[in-house]
């Protein structure tokens, strides 16, 4: 078979097969294709809600204060200066008694808008009977160079820098843990790498969150106050439940209420403070309502001139140089679930018989409560996110109460034997020259530094 003849036998095979294929199809009918699954239908998005403001910010510090504190009216009744005997008799007898305590407000008023700050002025109208001055008058003076700057009342009291060694310990209970105590010689610490790496390790982050207060530097219109001094002073039987006006010329009025739960803290119940025999501390306070989280500092100095501290907590090492300030809600979640904070449903703490040793006396320790803020925004948001939420204003009420004492004294105890009564209570207020704990072991080793 010639090439050719090849050619034509390859095509004509080519075509039958091509026709035979075709037939088949026409005989065999075809399946239909399976569709394709469905997608899911996509969600829709989230609408985030647009939000802006506040243009206006108002803060209120609520602190109360009790224990070895009447010192302010000691001094009056000494006349002036240091308390005289009277005084401080009289300061004892009103400790046993259950006597005294003071609720504090610091008032904070910032703008974007108005006047400017040395221009601007506000006024906080509180509910009837709430305060001696009514209304609340603010304002701001800016510090003159050369002057000392007036100290915040919320920030802790300057300490001198201390000198020879500082004893650190922690935890609550009859004895210390091994290991204890942590000694730092100030004498032999001479790099300030070293003391630094010492500070970080002493003072650890403990992942709080941001809480700053309005400064004048943040804001066109700031005051605060009241004018007429730095705190206004309550008496325990005074509130700030009800409704609250903010009068200014730098924005609209701040109009807001303050319902149950959301006054002042009540004071701490110190009902055993004494030192037992083996030189451990137990004390004891009755349940504070409404505080969500406690923590104990103590400190003291031993005849060699070592500095002793102590608190309930090995974490709680960190957390003291910001005892006196102010917690978040999430800040008293997060330390009472890892343990630096007691939880405020605690009622008792042993200061361990290693930290002062018997006949303890000289130092002093306290006990802080904190509660969540209270947090008001104006106008509320829309429940509608697809409306924006141009807030106007915003209050913030933050709350803390202290209790501040001597170590080892049953100071009901020594107020009946001074001829007052000797039931416990209640106790007077705490003398704001009388430092806690808090931010002491920072500035002591920065203070090494020369910061």
């Amino acid at each position: 078979m010639d090439r050719r003849t090849f050619g034509r036998v390859g095509l004509i095979t080519s075509a039958a097969a091509l026709a035979l294929t075709a037939a088949a199809s026409a005989q065999t009918p075809r399946r239909p294709a399976a569709p394709a699954p469905a997608r899911p239908a996509a969600a829709p998005a989230a609408t985030v809600q647009k939000v802006t403001g506040p243009r206006t910010v108002y803060w209120m510090d609520a602190t109360t204060e009790s224990g070895f504190a009447g010192m302010g009216a000691a001094a009056a009744a000494g006349g002036g200066g240091r308390p005289g005997l009277g005084g401080m008799m009289s300061m004892m007898r009103g400790m046993a008694a259950g006597g005294g305590g003071s609720h504090k407000l610091f008032l904070r008023f910032a703008s974007n808008d108005g006047p400017g700050t040395p221009a601007t002025t506000a006024s906080h109208m509180t509910p009837p009977g709430a305060a001696s001055e009514n209304p609340l008058q603010l304002g701001y003076t800016a510090p003159t160079p050369g002057r000392p700057v007036p100290r915040d009342p919320s920030e802790p009291p300057p300490v001198e820098r201390p000198k020879g060694k500082i004893l650190l310990y922690s935890g609550c209970g009859p004895h210390v843990a091994a290991g204890q105590p942590t000694v730092i010689d100030l004498s032999k610490i001479t790099d300030p790498a070293t003391i630094a790496t010492l500070s970080a390790a002493m003072s650890p982050s403990l992942g709080l969150e941001s809480s700053i207060p309005p400064l004048p530097s943040n804001y066109k219109s700031y005051a605060d106050g009241p004018r007429s001094q730095r705190v206004v002073e309550y008496p325990l039987t005074g509130s700030i439940l009800g409704d609250h006006v903010v009068k200014s010329n730098a924005a609209p009025d701040i109009n807001f209420n303050l319902g149950p739960g959301k006054d002042f803290l009540p004071p701490f119940n110190v009902t055993a403070s004494a030192a037992a025999p083996d030189g451990s501390i137990p004390l004891t306070w009755q349940l504070n309502l409404n505080v969500r989280a406690i923590g104990l500092t103590a400190m003291g100095a031993r005849q060699d001139g070592s500095i002793v501290m102590w608190a309930n907590s090995a974490r709680a090492i960190g957390w003291v140089t910001t005892a006196s300030g102010f917690l978040t809600a999430n800040d008293i979640t997060k330390l009472t679930g890892d343990g630096t904070l007691l939880r405020g449903s605690t009622t008792t703490c042993t200061i361990p018989a290693e930290v002062f040793g018997p006949g303890a006396a000289g130092g002093i320790y306290n006990i802080y409560g904190y509660a969540p803020p209270t947090d008001i925004a104006f106008p509320p948001r829309p429940a509608d996110p697809k409306v924006p939420w141009d807030i106007q204003w915003t209050t913030k009420v933050r709350y803390r109460t202290q209790h501040t004492a001597m170590l080892g004294m049953d100071m009901a105890a020594m107020g009946a034997a001074m001829g007052g009564p000797g039931a416990p209570g209640p106790q007077a207020p705490a003398a704001p020259a009388m430092p806690g704990m808090g931010g002491l072991l920072g500035r002591a080793i920065g203070g090494a530094l020369g910061r």
